[in-house]
């Protein structure tokens, strides 16, 4: 849910399990004060995103 108005690119970053980045993807968020969605952000098919990595959001 945003606290305030949003709109801005925001990178998700890839890591697997020795911490090493493996990918990243970049979407554009947008959205109203109150209100609240899911976004996607699509990794290159090859980035094995696995149970045990882990995506960070700047």
């Amino acid at each position: 849910m945003f606290d305030t108005d949003f709109n801005k690119e925001v990178i998700a970053k890839a890591y697997n399990k020795s911490e090493l980045e493996i990918g990243r993807a970049k979407t554009t968020i947008q959205g109203q004060e109150g209100d609240a969605g899911y976004y996607a952000f699509l990794f290159n098919k090859q980035t094995d995103i696995g149970f045990k990595n882990t995506i960070i959001i700047e």
